[in-house]
């Protein structure tokens, strides 16, 4: 199964070309660290108190990108709200959009040329 980030940076991929969509360029680093964050939600890694991001659980994942994530808002000794974790996700894993498309090579769903 896709995750969020997977299924946002297909949908951002010119079919022909194989590249990023130049409209969705810019955005789409915050976006790809906005739904690692949200994934995260969805199961039930973390939570959000008084608008800040919550650890609940400290297990794996199973998803490396996932673990990195939450790994960050582990060791980070103040609770912060998303807009913040975006912006340091962004910030910190520069290569995440190529690593989410490593991860798309590798179930086949897409091809390096």
């Amino acid at each position: 199964m896709l995750t969020l980030s997977e299924k946002l940076l297909l949908l951002a991929l010119n079919d022909e070309k194989g590249s990023v969509v130049f409209s969705a360029s810019t955005a789409l680093p915050y976006g790809l660290a906005g739904a690692i964050l949200l994934e995260l939600y969805l199961k039930d890694f973390i939570s959000f108190r008084d608008e800040k991001v919550k650890v609940k659980s400290r297990n794996g994942t199973g998803n490396e990108i996932l673990d990195d994530v939450l790994s960050l808002i582990i060791k980070e000794n103040k609770m912060h709200d998303a807009k913040y974790w975006v912006q340091k996700i962004y910030s910190k894993l520069s290569d995440l959009q190529e690593r989410i498309a490593n991860n798309l090579v590798a179930q086949k769903i897409l091809s390096k040329e």
